[in-house]
């Protein structure tokens, strides 16, 4: 998993670093595979040319078409818009950082030639990729795989009955995370519904939806408490184990109210959550649904690993009082700063060195900045008004924050 990550982080940085240009290139070659891309619908081709893979993606409207004028073994001429150093990376890759990489490659044909048929192809809209997520994500519970879709002995997909599939095409030989599975298993996933396309074709028959696969985690355990952040909001939950474990677990922080009024103490649960990165003790995983009883609750987002605590809109705020509480870490350092017993705020570290010295408590202080507006859901631990400083006085002394 660690290999995965540097080596998705690796591949990204070089990618936004490169200066990218497309040119035209003209290919001929024999057709290896005609594969799904992002929205499971088959729009990628695997062409063999001169001895060397060449992948390239076309616009999923063709897939019926491919299927109908192309098999493996066909030899084909075609045209594609092409990124030439995304390209040569592909080749000059590690076999597994190759597969990985492969999917990142979206050089569009634009120009299919079989036989004496030639067909001119609609190129991918500028923001395809953007657009192919439809609707909010949506939260699967225990459901029975019946099926794997699988390319080059890799599971990329899960089939489910009722023409339900979930897939990501992101897996690669460097992660794997269905090479375990059983026909049967029980399965929770989270996803975006992908797009449908006339004139596509999906690899396999019978499907009505897909979506992404975002694989979760389940457990068996009860309420222990809520978590709380430094500034007192409330971000997550710890639950016990039946083995004595104990597991924490974020969630949005608007999303608090409607969590703690569904979990009931003492209450055996099933609990879904996210992947575990284990990257820091503040990054925890992401609660996604509990049941609880008959009854379930569903967050019905994700992607807020690390980042729990939502945007919050701000006001323009002046207030002066003493300093009743200092905050600090075991080092010494200032973590927040409480005044008048009712605003909170936290200095950039900048800052926290220049006052650092001056700050008492009992003294007064006169602070500029933006009042944060609680979010209709949240809750806080303390009662107290956060604030972000731009400007602090003390001793007649002003300090500015490098804060936004």
């Amino acid at each position: 998993m660690r290999l995965f990550i540097i080596s998705f982080l690796l591949f990204s940085k070089s990618i936004l670093l490169a200066q990218v240009t497309f040119e035209v290139r003209d290919y001929v070659g024999v057709v290896t595979a005609i594969e799904p891309g992002k929205t499971f619908q088959l729009s990628r081709l695997m062409l063999r040319v001169d001895g060397r893979e060449e992948p390239f993606v076309f616009n999923p409207i063709y897939g019926r078409l491919f299927l109908e004028k192309l098999k493996v073994g066909s030899r084909v001429i075609l045209k594609a818009t092409i990124n030439a150093k995304g390209r040569e990376m592909y080749h000059t890759a590690s076999s597994d950082l190759k597969d990985f990489i492969r999917n990142f490659i979206q050089d569009v044909i634009i120009e299919l030639t079989v036989g004496n048929e030639i067909f001119k192809l609609r190129p991918l809209e500028s923001d395809f990729y953007e657009r192919v997520e439809t609707e909010r994500p949506r939260i699967f519970v225990d459901k029975k795989v019946v099926a794997f879709y699988s390319e080059e002995n890799v599971r990329k997909a899960l089939l489910f009955e009722n023409g339900l599939v979930a897939f990501n095409k992101g897996i690669n030989t460097l992660h794997k995370p269905l090479e375990n599975l059983a026909l049967g298993d029980s399965i929770s996933f989270t996803g975006f519904k992908l797009d449908h396309f006339e004139g596509g074709k999906y690899p396999v028959d019978g499907v009505k939806e897909v979506y992404t696969l975002g694989l979760l985690n389940r457990f068996t355990g009860r309420l222990k408490s809520f978590l709380f952040k430094q500034n007192e909001v409330c971000i997550g939950v710890k639950f016990s184990t039946p083995s004595g474990n104990e597991i924490k677990l974020s969630f949005p922080s608007d999303k608090a109210e409607k969590v703690k009024k569904f979990l009931k103490p003492d209450s055996d649960l099933k609990i879904y959550h996210g992947r575990v990165y284990d990257l820091s003790k503040l990054d925890l995983p992401e609660l996604q649904a509990v049941i609880q009883g008959k009854d379930t609750l569903y967050i019905e987002e994700f992607g807020f690993f690390g980042g729990a605590d939502v945007e919050h809109e701000h006001k323009p705020v002046e207030l002066s009082g003493k300093i009743t509480r200092i905050n600090k870490t075991g080092r010494g350092s200032i973590v927040s700063i409480i005044v008048a017993g009712k605003y909170y705020f936290e200095p950039d570290p900048g800052i926290a060195d220049q006052i650092g010295i001056l700050l008492q408590r009992g003294k007064e202080v006169i602070i500029q900045g933006k009042e944060r507006i609680k979010k209709k859901g949240e809750i806080y631990k303390k009662e107290y008004t956060i604030v972000v400083p731009s400007k602090i006085i003390l001793d007649g002394k002003t300090f500015f924050s490098d804060q936004p």
